[in-house]
């Protein structure tokens, strides 16, 4: 199911994501720099043009992780601090288990604050984007 809602959730924002964005699955982003770089690898980016391997952080606009048993410790505390330090202006972090539904975190002053969601919706941050967050397990 993880891998079905990635690709449903990237379709989605790929279709809708304006000029000059373009939203990928699986991109590295480097999330800190130096001697000892972390770069994690969201289910799902959105950032500006041109594409690089790592992305830096600052071209950035989106993030997704999808919940799965194994890491939902690390999606919403340990890369959701990392997401914020490192500047990204939006985080959405979707729990399958639960409707489906997404955390939509926006970055406010240097900290991420935010709602739940379900269904389907509407939002401003990072771009204008409409998402049916059922379609994220629709097999058909």
């Amino acid at each position: 199911m993880h891998s079905l809602a990635s690709s449903q959730l990237w379709r989605q924002i790929f279709d809708r994501a304006p000029a000059p964005l373009l939203c990928l699955q699986e991109v590295e982003v480097l999330v800190a720099r130096g001697a000892r770089p972390t770069v994690r690898v969201p289910d799902v980016v959105l950032f500006e043009r041109p594409a690089e391997q790592p992305m830096p952080a600052e071209r950035v606009r989106l993030v997704v992780e999808i919940l799965s048993p194994g890491n939902r410790h690390t999606d919403q505390v340990v890369k959701r601090a990392e997401y914020e330090r490192a500047g990204i202006e939006a985080y959405w972090i979707v729990d399958l288990d639960d409707g489906p539904s997404a955390q939509l975190l926006t970055l406010v002053d240097g900290v991420y604050r935010g709602e739940t969601v379900r269904g389907t919706f509407t939002t401003a941050v990072p771009r204008p984007l409409t998402i049916d967050l059922d379609a994220l397990t629709d097999r058909g």
